[in-house]
């Protein structure tokens, strides 16, 4: 009963970790990269991987796959040997162009250093859900993403120590040896 409650509320958690404008802004081609997510829930140093139509996402305590080919998400849960799985939150997948969905305006901003790089900063303008949003990004080398904020500074997530190229496959797959387990319904937290 404790194991699940606590992978409710990572679910819950990463969904609070990646804004709208942090989930869909865009990261080109195959690699890899640490990732520092800042809020008012605090911060989260990450691992992320990427190579077409997969994902990982490694965070403390616990490790998120995507796996756009097969339409399935998996929790693995190491501290346990375990990992669940679900169908794909289509907001939780990483685009692979520049231009944000919904994107209705680009406004670019000039230049500035991030970490020493000289980067390039845009305000964008989207549409999401029906409603307008807008957010900071800043571009680096091989048009990646090396910064993106809320306008009024609420959350930021950088991308740090980019590589790109080819990531195994291994990575996209739950360990050998891991129990699938089934996910909770909300019923079985009044029990």
């Amino acid at each position: 009963m404790k194991n699940r409650v606590y992978v409710l509320i990572s679910l819950i958690f990463l969904s609070l970790l990646f804004p709208a404008g942090a989930r869909a802004q865009a990261v080109p081609g195959d690699f890899s990269a640490d990732i520092i997510s800042s809020s008012p829930q605090g911060t989260v140093n990450m691992k992320m991987y990427s190579t077409a139509g997969k994902s990982r996402m490694e965070m403390p305590g616990n490790i998120m796959i995507i796996r756009q080919d097969l339409h399935v998400m998996w929790m693995v849960m190491p501290a346990q040997n375990m990992y669940m799985e679900q169908p794909i939150d289509p907001a939780m997948l990483a685009k692979t162009s520049r231009v944000m969905p919904g994107e209705i305006e680009r406004a670019p901003m000039g230049n500035e250093l991030i970490d020493g790089k000289t980067t390039q900063k845009f305000k964008i303008t989207y549409e999401t859900a029906g409603r307008r949003e807008t957010l900071y990004q800043w571009i680096g080398a091989n048009e990646m993403p090396v910064r993106v904020q809320a306008v009024d500074g609420s959350w930021t997530v950088d991308y740090k120590n980019i590589s790109t190229g080819h990531q195994p496959d291994s990575l996209f797959e739950p360990p050998a040896g891991y129990q699938k387990m089934a996910i909770p319904s909300m019923g079985d937290f009044n029990t």
